[in-house]
């Protein structure tokens, strides 16, 4: 049997990251051949040379640091997947995450999230939300208990494991 791993969503930081990193690259090289063909100067002015590059490479370092925070992320929500500590939360509300807009990806609407808590020994109760799902998953949920993976009693870092208690889709 293949082994499972956990899954990701498409998520504003992501998003950002790619545009900011292609936007940069594409400033960036624009001002070096602006500035490698300086011997024409009816063409080409040196400081907009200098201010595309300028542009080019802080775009360039927001983006890079917008995926080297989501890779970060994702790395850590697969140590948690793979060290294998979880619990088991009581799923209370399926909701509409509005804070994605529809406008962005009209297709496909707002998406649903899964929303469980969990109470510990100390009586404490812990909410946790599911990662975007761009699906009603309420005909599709088999129990109302959810694995959410912890960090050794560390509630802070975790994730979700929705897909486990979600039954297949069937596509026609």
């Amino acid at each position: 049997m293949p082994t499972r791993k956990p899954k990701y969503s498409m998520n504003g930081l992501l998003l950002a990251g790619i545009i900011l990193v292609f936007l940069g690259l594409f400033f960036f090289i624009e001002g070096l051949v602006h500035i490698a063909s300086t011997d024409k100067p009816q063409f080409y002015n040196i400081e907009d040379a200098y201010s595309s590059c300028g542009v080019g490479a802080v775009c360039l370092i927001t983006g890079a640091a917008c995926l080297f925070f989501e890779f970060k992320r994702r790395i850590r929500t697969k140590e948690l997947f793979n060290a294998g500590n979880y619990i088991m939360a009581e799923i209370v509300d399926i909701t509409i995450n509005y804070l994605i807009g529809a406008p962005v990806n009209f297709p496909l609407g707002h998406p649903y999230i899964v929303v469980c808590r969990y109470k510990d020994a100390k009586a404490e109760e812990h909410t946790f939300y599911s990662r975007n799902l761009y699906f009603d998953p309420k005909p599709f949920l088999k129990e109302k208990m959810v694995k959410v993976y912890i960090q050794d009693e560390d509630f802070k870092p975790y994730y979700v494991d929705i897909d486990e208690i979600l039954q297949k889709r069937e596509y026609y």
